[in-house]
């Protein structure tokens, strides 16, 4: 907000306008959560702390400054399908509006026992249905997938994703974009195998991405 990094940005701006092609830029993503600086989950906690109104203003001050430089970057807004520290307040708590913005995208996982707070597993619509919801009653948006996979740990994972294919054809009709996290990452010392490594993983995918083309 104060403009720290406005050369930096200014610069990429001017670069995207230069190259001419569009693109989606997702800022201050997972804006619930608790675990990146610029979230708002709990307000004014030292530097890992921020207002609604904050937010709101760092928003506008990036795109404007994009904007003013005559760059084709859209850009969405991204909130977490749970919020960070289990709270349960509805993301209208937190919602800083879509003035600018071109989407909204969801982040959400099925972490299946890949750390010790996630001692459990879900389908892909268990996971993503209350924030869908929700977010389809906050604004008239376009919806992505921000990002989403699953842990194969105590789960059948070829079968977790061809369900989530089909899942997202049948029951959530205003997803238009969705995009898959496909590697593999250390978490909290647990290794969590986003990625595609069998072929039976690999096979689902595209069988389950076919099946979603002819859903819709």
């Amino acid at each position: 907000i104060q403009g720290e990094f406005d050369d930096a940005l200014r610069a990429f701006a001017q670069e995207t306008t230069v190259r001419g092609r569009g693109f989606w830029v997702r800022t201050l993503h997972e804006f619930n959560g608790d675990w990146y600086p610029w979230g708002i989950l709990y307000e004014y906690q030292g530097d890992r702390g921020n207002s609604r109104s904050q937010l709101r203003d760092a928003f506008a001050h990036v795109i404007t400054l994009f904007r003013e430089e005559g760059s084709p970057v859209k850009f969405q807004l991204d909130i977490n399908a749970n919020n960070g520290k289990a709270d349960k307040r509805p993301f209208s708590a937190f919602w800083p509006g879509t003035d600018g913005l071109d989407a909204v995208s969801i982040t959400s996982y099925n972490r299946a026992y890949s750390t010790p707070d996630h001692q459990y597993s879900e389908s892909f619509a268990a996971g993503f249905a209350d924030a869908y919801q929700q977010v389809s009653e906050l604004t008239d948006l376009p919806i992505w997938v921000a990002e989403t996979a699953t842990s194969s740990s105590h789960t059948d994972k070829p079968a977790w994703i061809l369900d989530a294919w089909e899942s997202i054809a049948l029951d959530f009709p205003r997803v238009v974009q969705v995009t898959w996290f496909l590697s593999n990452k250390v978490n909290e010392g647990y290794l969590t195998d986003w990625d595609l490594n069998t072929e039976a993983d690999v096979r689902a995918f595209v069988d389950g991405f076919l099946l979603m083309r002819q859903l819709t």
